[in-house]
């Protein structure tokens, strides 16, 4: 999602069905494609409306600014020093 590009999900293992639906609901994935009905015929299907849909790519784009902005990596390096000055 950094990048800005919509995606193409098929979820087949641990919290993958949650993050693909969550995508989806956030119009920045076309709708997941589950692992056992996953076909040369649905995969078309899923990357052709990927190049269709405008609101995807725009969706994408949106998104990844807030990613961007969050700074979670550094925020998540300043929470750990942090805790460590504090703790020794």
């Amino acid at each position: 999602m950094r990048a800005g590009k919509p995606m193409t999900i098929s979820p087949f293992h641990g919290d993958q069905p949650f993050w693909a639906k969550r995508m989806y609901e956030l119009g920045v994935s076309t709708k997941p494609i589950p692992e056992k009905s996953m076909s040369v015929a649905s995969l078309a299907e899923r990357i052709a409306e990927l190049t269709r849909h405008s609101t995807l790519r725009a969706n994408a784009m949106a998104l990844s600014g807030k990613i961007q902005g969050e700074r979670g990596v550094d925020r998540t390096v300043e929470f750990i020093e942090r805790r460590l000055h504090n703790h020794f």
